[in-house]
């Protein structure tokens, strides 16, 4: 248990969406390029629009 590491959030944070470049944000890709260019979680992204205290959408994305 003494080697055991303790993640804090800011060390596994994703980028939050503003700091992402514009081509790269799930809603542009989804409208440049369709449905099919994205992962489950970034339609997910999509559809909640934006993240609860603590998480981003991206991470409420990924963790649903």
């Amino acid at each position: 248990m003494k080697n055991l590491k303790i993640f804090s959030r800011k060390e596994k944070k994703m980028p939050k969406i503003k700091d992402i470049p514009k081509i790269d944000r799930p809603r542009e890709k989804f409208l440049q390029k369709g449905a099919d260019a994205l992962s489950k979680s970034d339609l997910l992204a999509i559809v909640l629009g934006s993240g609860i205290k603590g998480k981003n959408v991206r991470e409420l994305s990924e963790s649903i």
